[in-house]
């Protein structure tokens, strides 16, 4: 337009250019064009509407408002227009008014696909995913194969769980969009966290031949690989990523936990350290202990992660508290009256309490690294817990040569690691056993109701902290229990304890070991197949009759 006199043009002939440079995304010419428009001829409706869509384009969201509303006054009518004003309002941040603009718009063209899509991204937004899902819903009954509304669709199905729901729809959005990163990457994470790793590799492998320079998604296909026992191909993914970008601390941490698996502490304890560049690092004091001597002076080690966690690491408490002076442990609430009293400890507080000031301070999961751990080096003597006295004595079963303790079901945020309770009670058949479950919240329930009411002691409501979980534990002469606290607290009391593990089980299992250099007393049964729980208790059972407990 700079070879053209504005003033002189038509407004008919600035609208054409106004509509086709806005048909070239060449947003700022439109707006130009069609201001002069719009000062010729404030009744334009259709100069306004574009202008509006210009403005938008430049990201102008408040004046593109304006101008929505402008041609909205001129005709009241015009679903389309109303629907991108409520998208300006989207994100201006304003939800009410969007959803207002959408709802107007649908009133108007009940079919109207775009606004349905848009309705819904901002009732998920406001927390409303049930009506955002029927928008949702609504958009692909009008037009099955819309890009937008399958994808969103499916990301909200996958928010709520409705994993297989979820798949099929990005599926379905594949179809249509084969080179659609985000579908692609959303569908793999489905695939993984259903155990379908092979599934997820194909889909990360997709997505790494679409844009080789993504390191995410070489880390998350090495992780895949990993999953299928293919630590070579794993460990080349990870180091792809690494070679994009060095300080990607998911790529580090990935490989950390490969080379514990592996029993390559050397290489394995370092990496570990890069947890703490995935979350930060709590600071309670100045200094940082590193395994200097500290006499006369008072040190902090915190507790991270889960209670299995603190009860695997506590046992170099007295490493420590041969460098120095006082040792304080802050840790999880449940664990606090079971450290007390423990060598090496002079204070135990819950996380709730402000740490008293000491002088350094350390994570806990740090100390392998600080020692230089091994797996020949190993503090494995046990017992390194014990339980004081007191505590709740079990009823005896004269007619009982043994009593056995039970947990099938780990935390929420361990899925993978609990077997389902129709499998693992197949234990309960074995003749001669007084049955203790050890088994916490809803997951206890069969041993409470129904065919098994009666069958096991039922005992893990009435355990109040792991201090009395563990007087309870030293009354028995095995724990079976997947992978929990229960099996780190038997095996640092040196109880006999049977752990049931997944495919991949958490690194410090090892890998391929059926016993553990952690916990002497600990026998491992592990999956041959991913998901396979029914075979680890065919494993147990067989183990049970063999040893005529």
């Amino acid at each position: 337009m700079s070879d053209l006199n504005p003033e002189s043009m038509s407004a008919p002939d600035l609208l054409s250019l106004g509509v086709a440079a806005l048909s070239r995304r060449e947003h700022a010419e439109a707006s130009r064009c069609l201001c002069l428009v719009c000062e010729k001829e404030p009744g334009n409706v259709e100069a306004w509407a574009n202008l509006g869509s210009a403005l938008e384009g430049e990201k102008k969201f408040t004046d593109a408002l304006r101008a929505y509303q402008r041609a909205l006054a001129l005709k009241p009518e015009w679903a389309e227009v109303r629907n991108n004003a409520g998208r300006v309002c989207h994100a201006l941040g304003k939800l009410d008014a969007a959803r207002t603009f959408f709802e107007e718009a649908l009133r108007l063209r009940p079919a109207l696909v775009e606004a349905h899509n848009n309705l819904g991204n901002v009732l998920r937004e406001m927390e409303r995913p049930g009506d955002a899902l029927r928008h949702y819903e609504a958009a692909l009954a009008a037009k099955p194969d819309d890009l937008a509304a399958t994808l969103n669709g499916a990301v909200l199905l996958q928010q709520l769980g409705r994993s297989g729901d979820a798949a099929a729809l990005y599926r379905r959005h594949l179809r249509l969009a084969p080179e659609s990163l985000a579908a692609l990457h959303n569908l793999a994470l489905l695939e993984e966290k259903e155990g379908r790793f092979s599934e997820a590799a194909v889909l990360y492998r997709r997505m790494v031949c679409l844009d080789p320079e993504r390191d995410m998604d070489w880390t998350n296909l090495g992780r895949c690989h990993f999953e299928m026992d293919d630590e070579k191909e794993a460990m080349a993914c990870w180091q792809r990523a690494l070679k994009l970008n060095p300080g990607q601390p998911e790529a580090h941490w990935n490989r950390a936990l490969a080379w514990l698996y592996a029993g390559n502490f050397t290489y394995g304890w370092p990496e570990f350290e890069w947890r703490w560049k995935l979350e930060p690092l709590p600071i309670y004091c100045v200094r940082r202990w590193n395994g200097e001597p500290f006499e006369g002076q008072s040190l902090l080690i915190f507790s991270e992660q889960g209670l299995g966690d603190t009860l695997h690491f506590i046992r170099y408490a007295p490493w420590v508290k041969e460098r120095g002076g006082r040792v304080v442990v802050m840790c999880q609430a449940p664990l606090v009256s079971l450290l007390k009293g423990m060598p090496g400890i002079d204070e135990v507080l819950p996380f709730v309490q402000q740490p008293p000031a000491t002088d350094w301070q350390v994570p806990l999961m740090s100390l392998p690294w600080i020692f230089k751990t091994t797996v020949e080096t190993i503090p494995a003597r046990v017992p390194y817990l014990a339980t004081g006295s007191g505590g709740p004595a079990l009823p005896l079963d004269s007619l009982a040569r043994s009593r056995i303790g039970l947990a099938w079901q780990g935390s929420r945020m361990s899925v993978s690691r609990s077997c389902p309770w129709d499998e693992f009670s197949l234990l309960l058949d074995a003749p001669g056993v007084q049955w203790v479950s050890l088994q916490k919240g809803e997951a206890a329930a069969p041993v409470q109701t129904g065919k098994w009411a009666g069958k096991a002691l039922d005992w893990g409501g009435r355990l109040d902290d792991m201090r009395m979980t563990a007087q309870v534990v030293d009354q028995l002469d095995l724990v079976i229990t997947v992978d929990t606290a229960v099996a780190h607290l038997a095996g640092a009391m040196g109880k006999p304890v049977w752990i049931l593990l997944p495919r991949t089980p958490m690194w410090r299992w090892m890998k391929g070991r059926s016993d553990s250099p952690w916990y002497p007393t600990a026998k491992l049964f592990r999956q041959g197949r991913s998901g396979d729980w029914a075979g680890v208790v065919r494993q147990v059972r067989e183990a049970l009759r063999q040893a005529a407990i």
